[in-house]
């Protein structure tokens, strides 16, 4: 009797454990089954999207902003604390990220170029004689140089530095933001060589000079500080 009952336990213990690996496996692949379903679903799904973006096509449009502009080849722009600074061989605007023109100015150059440092801008004509000054309300000063424009730059605080081109010679000149000369220097090809760039320090102070010297076959670059500030003067 005890066998008997022995037996039968062990034969309900075999069909528990075979039910329940059957259940198990069930499970197993049911979950096998949605994890599949699910990332062929997402996969379609991105599919879709792609194709319908590819595919789609606009019927209608709403214009937020608008701004005209006839020369458009001509036209150059750059950023100016916020603003945009557009400049042509005619003119100068200011114009707002709303698209609102500030301000406006007039004038005639063949090849303008800008320089702008935060809230000062400068445009000058390279390989001409004009030079015109700015700051966020508009026009600050106008200088007519003497010899053709290479290059001008401007400080932060609006002053502006201009290497002229005088043939056998050439001048570093300095100006106030009102367009007045503050100071100008004399250079020569064989002493101290051809300027080739030119920048300022923020408070318009220390002006940098970068010089090229040629001697026969050597070829020599470097850097020249002039110090316009009371301690460069008084030296």
């Amino acid at each position: 009797e005890r066998n008997r009952k022995a037996k039968a336990r062990e034969r309900a213990e075999e069909e528990y454990a075979d039910d329940y690996e059957r259940r198990l496996s069930r499970h197993k692949r049911s979950v096998v089954k949605k994890t599949v379903i699910t990332v062929v679903a997402i996969a379609a799904a991105v599919t879709a999207v792609g194709f319908y973006i590819e595919k789609r096509s606009y019927h209608t449009y709403k214009v937020v902003q608008t701004s005209e502009q006839e020369d458009i080849v001509s036209t150059n722009y750059v950023e100016m604390d916020g603003n945009i600074l557009r400049y042509s061989p005619d003119g100068v605007s200011l114009v707002s990220d709303k698209m609102s023109t500030l301000w406006s100015e007039t004038y005639q150059m063949q090849n303008p170029v800008a320089d702008v440092n935060g809230t000062h801008a400068v445009i000058a004509d390279k390989d001409g004689t004009t030079l015109e000054i700015y700051d966020k309300s508009g026009k600050t000063g106008s200088v007519t140089t003497s010899y053709s424009i290479v290059k001008a730059k401007v400080s932060k605080s609006g002053l502006v530095a201009a290497i002229l081109d005088g043939g056998d010679d050439t001048w570093i000149d300095f100006y106030g933001t009102d367009g007045s000369l503050i100071a100008e220097n004399q250079t020569k090809i064989d002493d101290p060589g051809y300027p080739l760039d030119i920048a300022v320090s923020e408070d318009g102070v220390i002006m940098m000079v970068t010089y090229q010297f040629v001697d026969g076959s050597d070829t020599t670059s470097y850097v020249a500080f002039y110090n316009f500030g009371e301690i460069g003067r008084a030296s």
